[in-house]
């Protein structure tokens, strides 16, 4: 008999072994201590014993710290288009037509929020309705008008001529950097036509 062997027929013989479970010895004739010892023994048995494929009893391998993912692929494409988008010329038509003589100060301050994320853009707005009022040379909306045209000069303005007609204004009183064209709906038409993105106000 194996020393191992001998070491676990001692414990079993010292006290009971149910369900996996060992118990404090039955027998009055072992002394707290020698029960001690053999199980003591018995652990270092069980220790020592040869290892198997199953992994029982072996030590826990620390696993290794995984390095943080690259980021997939398609984000990777995704940012390098945006970023290229962003920088690549490109070309939007602002459609600003209604009744308010402002509506031309709301387009214009939608394409400086597009400018801000794509800084080449082409942009126009074409004014038609009764808002061609506020493109009058001295109007409140025109002055403004001016001065972001000044700052932002990727973008122009231009009226529609059969709105001018409509409201009886002259195209020669129209503020300086404002232009005309024959008419709103085929302007717009001819900027799709060339792939020009189209944003209604």
């Amino acid at each position: 008999m194996s020393p191992r062997s001998a070491s676990i027929a001692t414990y079993l013989a010292a006290g009971d072994y149910a369900g996996g479970r060992r118990l404090s010895p039955k027998s009055p004739s072992l002394s707290a201590i020698s029960f001690s010892r053999v199980r003591s023994a018995c652990r270092q048995a069980y220790v020592s014993r040869p290892r198997h494929d199953s992994g029982i009893g072996q030590p826990l391998a620390l696993s290794a710290t995984r390095a943080p993912a690259s980021p997939p692929v398609a984000l990777a494409e995704a940012e390098a288009e945006n970023e290229t988008m962003s920088t690549h010329p490109r070309s939007a038509v602002f459609q600003a037509a209604g009744s308010a003589e402002d509506l031309t100060l709301t387009a214009l301050q939608k394409a400086v929020n597009l400018l801000r994320e794509h800084p080449a853009t082409v942009i126009e707005i074409v004014v038609s309705g009764a808002a061609v009022r506020g493109l009058v040379a001295g109007h409140v909306t025109s002055m403004t008008v001016e001065m972001m045209l000044e700052e932002n000069l990727s973008v122009t303005v231009v009226a529609c001529r059969n709105a001018l007609r409509a409201y009886e204004i002259d195209e020669a009183t129209l503020a300086d950097p404002i232009g005309a064209v024959p008419a709103a709906v085929a302007r717009i038409a001819e900027r799709q036509w060339d792939d020009w993105a189209l944003i209604v106000i």
